[in-house]
């Protein structure tokens, strides 16, 4: 069960790295796209596996006009009222997604 200081997130794959970018681009960091129950800007970047955002972190200071290449997002900082359409919602302006998901726990609260 995720703590009460945990923050929930989802996903969203896009078909080609230029929609992803376009999506980091315009969401990260803003409340643009506002969604319910969101009290902090919204977290959008490409999603990476443990290691190589360990590796990323490590490097960010050093690394930052590293171009971006990836097409899966990772988003965080949802409401527990966010279900998958309204994920959706948000970031089909962007371009074709391939899939998407807002993670829950066993009780279904994100």
């Amino acid at each position: 069960k995720l703590g009460e200081d945990v923050k929930s997130f989802g996903l969203v794959n896009f078909v080609d790295a230029e929609s992803a970018q376009k999506a980091v681009d315009d969401l990260n960091g803003t409340e643009k796209y506002k969604m319910e129950g969101i009290t902090e800007p919204l977290y959008c970047q490409r999603a990476m596996k443990k290691g190589e955002r360990r590796t990323h972190l490590r490097n960010k200071k050093n690394e930052r006009a590293k171009k971006y290449q990836g097409i899966n997002l990772y988003i965080k900082n949802l409401h527990d009222s966010i279900d998958d359409d309204k994920l959706y919602d948000v970031f089909a302006p962007f371009g074709k997604i391939t899939s998407h998901m807002v993670m829950k726990d066993g009780n279904g609260a994100t």
